[in-house]
């Protein structure tokens, strides 16, 4: 992957990442992130305050969309509570 395509398909993870903590209806994203602060490890983002979801963006991303985060590359303090609300 070239650097550009690296640089394009982060900033649309981070867009996607805004947007879906961001939404409140008719979405239930923002309510799985809600009380919790989701970390980014392979791009600069990070949002929320509360225990942690650490990971790289998509298994971030793919966690407070309903994908247990079992299956999924992601740690902290906020895991448990996260595959609570799934």
């Amino acid at each position: 992957m070239t650097t550009t395509a690296r640089v394009t398909r982060a900033s649309t993870l981070t867009a996607v990442a805004e947007t879906l903590t961001a939404m409140t209806w008719p979405s239930r994203h923002a309510c799985r992130s809600a009380g919790l602060r989701l970390v980014a490890t392979d791009v600069e983002w990070s949002i929320g305050d509360g225990p942690e979801v650490v990971g790289p963006i998509e298994d971030v991303l793919l966690t407070i969309t309903g994908r247990h985060p079992s299956d999924l590359a992601v740690s902290g303090d906020g895991v448990a509570l996260v595959a609570q609300r799934i």
